[in-house]
């Protein structure tokens, strides 16, 4: 029997955002929140915990549709599914950088000075000021509506990314008990349980893209590119 690709435990999007919001958040940690790399760093730790939430799904779709030639293979799709949905390692990255960006809009609130000499783009600084704490309001706004509505009802069960990933992993356990019923070839699966989980991995493509997770995350990572692009 063919082993084919080897997948790990963990889902490499997800894995690799964290591993880049951590180091970000570390950095802006030790520089201080009057530094303006500090705020960058916790922007670009915030953007790697979202594009890590984006790809994962997009990779745990990809991995759920090569179950279909390699069916030894969904006891680690399954896990991935499961630890996923949990996603406790990017919402402490993400809370870790939301929290970091608070005071930093709490001082441009205040009109702090050291915020004054930061390298504005705009040559009119406090315009420069009100638009960035402006645009960075939303953002925290964001990311509290993104937890809220998403990330914190996960392991109930509950969030915009987590009815299609359910249906595609109960799939994959029809197909598993198939499979375990009968030879090693990916050619003992029912023709129907093929069929439910292709429709079901697209229909999850569809909702990822229309009314799941990239409308809230698109905000998000609009918002921080307007960000980023306040300083010279």
């Amino acid at each position: 029997m063919e082993l084919g690709p080897i997948l790990s435990i963990g889902v490499k999007a997800v894995d690799t955002a964290v591993g880049a919001a951590q180091k970000h958040i570390e950095k802006a940690r030790e520089l201080g929140q009057e530094d303006v790399r500090a705020c960058r760093h916790y922007l670009d730790a915030a953007s790697q915990c979202i594009h890590g939430l984006e790809d994962g799904y997009d990779e745990l779709l990809v991995n759920a549709e090569s179950c279909l030639d390699w069916p030894q293979h969904i006891p680690v799709v399954r896990r991935q599914i499961n630890n996923y949905l949990e996603v406790h390692q990017l919402r402490r990255r993400l809370k870790a950088a939301t929290e970091g960006l608070e005071p930093i809009k709490t001082a441009m609130e205040q009109r702090a000075r050291t915020i004054w000499q930061w390298p504005w783009r705009r040559r009119d600084k406090q315009a420069a000021v009100e638009e960035f704490a402006q645009r960075l309001g939303e953002l925290t706004t964001y990311f509290a509506n993104l937890e809220n509505h998403d990330l914190s009802s996960r392991p109930a069960g509950t969030g915009v990314a987590v009815q299609p990933l359910d249906e595609i992993y109960n799939q994959l356990g029809v197909i598993q008990d198939s499979y375990l019923r009968g030879s090693d070839s990916s050619q003992n699966i029912p023709i129907e349980a093929k069929t439910q989980l292709i429709e079901l991995v697209q229909k999850a493509r569809e909702d990822h893209s229309k009314d799941g997770l990239e409308p809230i995350t698109g905000r998000i990572n609009a918002t921080i590119e307007e960000l980023r692009h306040a300083f010279t």
